[in-house]
């Protein structure tokens, strides 16, 4: 007779805190940017560059391209011309291309583009003309490769090895980078093996997959 009051407010604790399930929220639509075709006559500076610097390098395109199906038409005819000037240079690619425009869903033009580079920065060994600004030192994180050696390549952290805190390499390149001394960048097989401190080692788990 004891247990069933206790058995009643554990029934009514119970109904009380039944969960309620909330409604779903709808996902968000993709933001996907979409091509627009434009005229060549739209793309700022068209008329006023010279498209013979960009020739020889679809040409060499074309040496790879070529072999497929939508490329070998443009490629051949491009091949069996000799443009001496810029305005056949140019005439060629608006008449066989057809540049787009990058454009966000809702139609508008502006927005933020990730992009990379390769600047070329022109050097002397000696102070000259536009050569007035001298270089006191190498960066800070610079890697030294030698593409015919690639097994004895040289790098350099600015703090360390490892960039998770309170571990051994966390800092271990501090004082090299402050006396200017870089460590092997281990790139060789052997190399690796020799030098690591441990191995993981990855294995599908027993039993039917």
């Amino acid at each position: 007779m004891a247990c069933a009051p206790v058995a009643a407010v554990l029934a009514s604790v119970t109904a009380c805190a039944a969960p309620v399930t909330a409604p779903p929220f709808p996902p968000s639509p993709a933001a996907v940017a979409t091509l627009r075709p434009v005229s060549f006559a739209t793309i700022p500076g068209w008329r006023a560059d010279d498209q013979r610097s960009a020739w020889e390098a679809f040409l060499k395109s074309c040496a790879a391209l070529g072999s497929q199906p939508a490329w070998g038409e443009v490629c051949t005819e491009a091949s069996a011309l000799a443009p001496a000037e810029a305005g056949a240079v140019r005439r060629f690619f608006e008449s066989r291309f057809t540049p787009y425009q990058v454009v966000n869903p809702g139609g508008s033009e502006h927005g933020l583009v990730t992009g990379y580079f390769e600047p070329l920065l022109r050097g002397s060994r000696t102070a000259s003309g536009p050569y007035r600004y001298p270089l006191y030192g190498v960066p800070d994180d610079l890697l030294v490769v030698d593409l015919s050696d690639m097994a004895h390549g040289s790098a350099m952290n600015t703090t360390g090895q490892a960039g998770r805190p309170f571990t051994p390499h966390y800092g271990d390149m501090i004082q090299s980078w402050a006396d200017v001394q870089y460590h092997p960048m281990w790139m060789d097989e052997a190399d690796i093996s020799a030098h690591a401190e441990g191995i993981l080692v990855l294995a599908p788990p027993a039993g039917p997959q």
